[in-house]
């Protein structure tokens, strides 16, 4: 059997071959890693010695896709037990569902199931197990090992700090993968200060930020040749070398938001401080 340090070298392939997943338009697609899945796997996950990842971004990246296809190319070629957890009971149902959608349309041979219910699939093959449930739902007890760890939506969980307290000693300190992905979600955050331990250097996690304008999707179409520049947009083409269809995608953000620049910001980062400033802080002296 392939061992972690045998797949993730060769996770963008080995994803890239299995798995289909419906776009957003409701196509049933091959998966393709995007240009910020790809920037992903480049800094972390094809690294084997990288075993802790924390990463802070901008909404629907496709972080958790990329990270619950890498957690189920594990499951079914060794022995593992991966663990998903999302913030509320809402996202931790649409993980399921999407995780044995991306399991039935599997391209080759299906894996035998050995159980799949409510929070865990399990694969006959290879003894593994998938666990996807809500934080703080379920105690693991010392005798738990988790070989995987997904903290999903992190800077939302209600207390991290305690429940990765009882969940990190479940983890093989030399072995095991840990990777946190969130947005941010204001200043003096348990979360801000966790990714600014990563951020300098001061933990064990790589950061990994991942800003608005790195996703060629998130740009409209100008319609006419009216389009004006403000003079804050004047000041993001000459320091962030936005382009107009970015301008009028943040632009067009910020009306579904009734003008709300800060939560804009928040959902839709441009730079870390962007991603730290709902509370009005700032995470590094500009």
């Amino acid at each position: 059997m392939l061992t972690t340090y045998d797949i993730r070298p060769k996770i963008k392939l080995i994803i890239e071959s299995l798995f289909q997943i419906y776009n957003k338009r409701g196509e049933l697609v091959d998966f393709k890693f995007n240009n910020v899945q790809d920037l992903i796997n480049n800094q972390f996950i094809s690294n084997p010695n990288e075993l802790r990842g924390n990463i802070v971004k901008a909404r629907q990246f496709g972080v958790s896709t990329l990270i619950m296809a890498w957690f189920l190319v594990e499951c079914m070629s060794h022995y593992c037990r991966c663990v998903m957890l999302a913030h509320d009971k809402d996202h931790t149902e649409k993980l399921l569902r999407r995780a044995q959608m991306m399991l039935k349309h599997l391209k080759g041979p299906q894996p035998e199931i050995t159980r799949m219910n409510e929070n865990e699939i399990g694969f006959r093959k290879t003894d593994a197990s998938f666990y996807i449930g809500t934080a703080g739902s379920k105690t693991f007890g010392r005798s738990d090992v988790i070989t995987h760890l997904h903290c999903s939506a992190i800077a939302f969980w209600k207390d991290p700090a305690t429940l990765l307290g009882g969940l990190l000693p479940a983890v093989p300190h030399d072995s095991g993968i840990v990777v946190k992905e969130s947005t941010g979600n204001g200043w003096g955050t348990w979360h801000q200060r966790d990714f600014y331990n990563a951020l300098t250097g001061s933990s064990r996690d790589l950061s990994i930020f991942l800003p608005f304008q790195i996703f060629p999707d998130y740009q409209s179409s100008i319609k006419d040749d009216s389009f004006t520049l403000t003079d804050e947009e004047v000041i993001l083409i000459n320091k962030y070398n936005l382009l107009p269809p970015q301008l009028q995608w943040r632009r067009e953000k910020i009306e579904e938001l009734q003008g709300d620049v800060i939560t804009f910001q928040q959902e839709y980062p441009m730079t870390i401080e962007d991603a730290f400033r709902l509370t009005g802080g700032a995470l590094l002296n500009p």
